[in-house]
């Protein structure tokens, strides 16, 4: 009687263990459902949820001792190895999903602009938590992770972010330099250019190409062969953000 015990209580942990596992994966699944997919994949969220169910109940049925023994054990394996493929290939699906499709597409949430103002804060180094998200296109993907980032953000008149942008070291007031304006005005989504004319504001330069010693410095971005560069444009008038970022 004691052997019989001792081997279901081993069973049952194990069942627990394994679905407190299937558990975070199903969370990870029905995250990136949510917050990344551009149209989320609900039959991905239901089949993550598969094995909890499963190892739940085995968990529970391994408590009222009708389990034990060799049998369990051998199950217990199978059950493990059949989750790990069934529920890691399940996210090794939606992330090749998510590599083959563009981003632009994806269904926003108030979740992701925050996101998206989080991320535009650290890179620009001035919070932009204040604004309204109006525009976001994301092409980067594939293997070496090349595209474009379009991203419109609007203020408020009263917000402080114009204080910030002008007691940054990082930004400085328009005009463009005469590559930059080039680069700028160059750009197009849909057809139409990106940044509008801006006659007061601010910008912000950051020159991302692998070797370079001064990050601010313009003077060999139209020299290359390829591009990986990010340049902000604020306009004071219309209280508005541009930022566009390429990866070539």
């Amino acid at each position: 009687m004691t052997v019989t015990s001792k081997r279901a209580w081993t069973a049952s942990v194990i069942f627990l263990a394994l679905t407190i596992l299937a558990a975070a994966v199903f969370i990870l699944t029905f995250y990136c459902g949510i917050h990344r997919l551009y149209t989320p994949l609900w039959g991905h969220i239901v089949l993550a949820l598969i094995p909890v169910a499963v190892f739940f109940f085995l968990w529970h049925l391994t408590r009222r001792v009708r389990w034990n023994g060799a049998i369990t054990a051998v199950l217990s394996v199978i059950l493990a190895i059949v989750f790990i493929l069934f529920s890691f290939g399940n996210l090794l699906v939606l992330s090749l999903k998510i590599e083959d499709m563009p981003k632009q597409d994806a269904v926003r949430t108030a979740g992701t602009d925050r996101r998206i103002l989080r991320a535009l804060s650290e890179e620009l180094h001035v919070d932009m938590s204040g604004g309204t998200v109006v525009l976001h296109e994301d092409t980067h993907g594939g293997f070496h992770g090349d595209g474009e980032t379009f991203c419109t953000v609007t203020f408020a008149s009263e917000s402080a972010v114009e204080t910030h942008l002008s007691d940054c070291a990082l930004w400085s007031s328009l005009p463009l330099t005469d590559n930059l304006y080039t680069a700028a005005y160059s750009l197009t989504t849909e057809d139409a250019p990106f940044f509008p004319t801006i006659e007061n504001g601010y910008y912000y330069f950051c020159d991302r190409h692998p070797g370079i010693e001064n990050d601010r410095d313009d003077s060999a971005l139209l020299n290359r062969g390829s591009y990986n560069f990010t340049l902000a444009i604020y306009d004071t008038d219309s209280h508005t953000l541009y930022y566009y970022q390429l990866d070539t």
